[in-house]
Formats: structure tokens, sequence, C-alpha cells
């Protein structure tokens, strides 16, 4: 029953990510964000684990709605947040690096070099590249 219990917990962990995934891409179309397994630190216990109840494998709908809270209420995602702000508190939650990834053209781009931007300016910097002005 162990090994049970890890597998859905990796199994809803990796659901919650995804859903958290493209929770921010709906607020903000122009970003990504892309958990790295490279240097991935060991998860908390599972009683730590808001979206996770005793090993059991939650719903889609619970799984989202978890996703949702982890954004507006665990890390107050707004537009004034800077990138690397948002990075930290991620890699905090998931115990997994985190990396923003902006639209440019036809393809992604890290924001290494601009991670003190905010997520608005980062978004309106990918539409503005996406409309052809810049």
């Amino acid at each position: 029953m162990g090994a049970d219990i890890m597998k859905s917990s990796y199994g809803v962990r990796q659901q919650l990510i995804g859903m958290v995934q493209e929770e921010f891409n709906r607020v903000y179309p122009f970003l990504k964000l892309e958990f790295r397994s490279g240097g991935q630190e060991p998860l908390p216990a599972n009683e730590s684990l808001p979206w996770i109840r005793g090993g059991d494998v939650q719903t889609d709908e619970q799984v989202r709605d978890a996703a949702r809270n982890i954004l507006d209420k665990d890390i107050h995602l707004s537009d004034n947040m800077k990138v690397s702000e948002l990075e930290t508190s991620l890699r905090h939650l998931f115990g997994a690096p985190v990396q923003m990834h902006r639209k440019s053209g036809n393809f992604w781009m890290e924001t290494r070099m601009t991670r003190d931007w905010t997520l608005k300016q980062q978004n309106e910097h990918g539409r503005d590249i996406a409309s052809g002005i810049y």
C-alpha cells in the first residue's frame, strides 16, 4: 500500500503542476512556467501537501481548485509581482526549480536576464513582440 500512496502522491503532484501552468498561462498568455526536474529537492511529507489527503488521488476539479488557490491565495499572483518572486514561491511550494519563459515569435525565451521585471511587463513585452510592436 505504501508504494500506491507514493504513486498517487506523485501523480497528483504532477497533475497539480500541469494545472498551475495552465491557470498561469490563462492569466498571462505570453508567459509560460517550466518546472525543471534537475536538482529537484525532495517533497515534504504528505500532511504538508494540501492537495493530497492521505495519499488519495483527488478529482480533476479538486486539483484544479487547488491550482487556483496556490496562485490566488498561497502566492497572491498579481501583475506587479516580479518574475523572480514567482519563481521563488513556486520552488518553495513544489520543491523543484522553476523557469519563466516569454513568447518571442514562434518560440519561448527564458526570462533569465529580465527576472526583475513584473509579470505584467513580461506579458506585455511578449504581446508586443507577437504583434510586431517593439
